[in-house]
């Protein structure tokens, strides 16, 4: 996980990484070259898409978390994962609601340790954000960007069945 954590670090330039605004910067070349890694070195990317309207009507927050509880019950239950480090959001409410659902998922799973980290302290959260990016480009804009994991990505249903990836977001 070293070697791992070093090459995302290498790949950000040794500084915070956000997908989106390396984009609105035209680093067009950083973003390329941490989809190849990722693509290279799928460890394995898990994704869980939610399709039920119902849930997506309702509040962005409320989505999150219950795709968070989804994911982390996936990746403790099918992918054996222990250890479930999330990305640290600005103090406050939005802060406030992660811990909140992160104390829901530590009393629904008490064997997986739940840990935020800042993008700054912890490297490895830059795979998470640049899968997402690349995926809702892929969906909202029809970019290529996601085209380099349709065939190394997991994707479920929250409830945990999977999901043909192309299928769902389309070729």
């Amino acid at each position: 996980m070293d070697l791992v954590r070093s090459h995302y670090a290498q790949i950000a330039g040794g500084i915070r990484w956000h997908t989106t605004d390396r984009a609105k910067v035209g680093d067009i070349e950083a973003i390329h070259n941490f989809v190849d890694y990722l693509a290279d070195h799928p460890d394995p990317l898990i994704v869980v898409l939610e399709t039920d309207q119902a849930i997506m009507r309702r509040s962005k927050e409320d989505v999150r978390r219950h795709s968070f509880m989804a994911l982390a019950k996936i990746l403790h239950e099918i992918h054996s994962v222990d250890l479930l480090v999330y990305e640290r959001r600005r103090p406050g409410l939005v802060q406030k609601l992660d811990d909140a659902s992160a104390a829901a998922v530590r009393v629904a799973l008490p064997s997986l340790v739940v840990q935020d980290a800042g993008a700054r302290a912890e490297p490895l959260l830059a795979g998470p954000d640049v899968i997402a990016w690349t995926l809702r480009r892929r969906i909202i804009a029809r970019e290529s960007w996601f085209d380099p994991f349709t065939d190394v990505v997991k994707m479920y249903r929250p409830e945990g069945s999977r999901v043909d990836a192309m299928n769902k977001i389309g070729r």
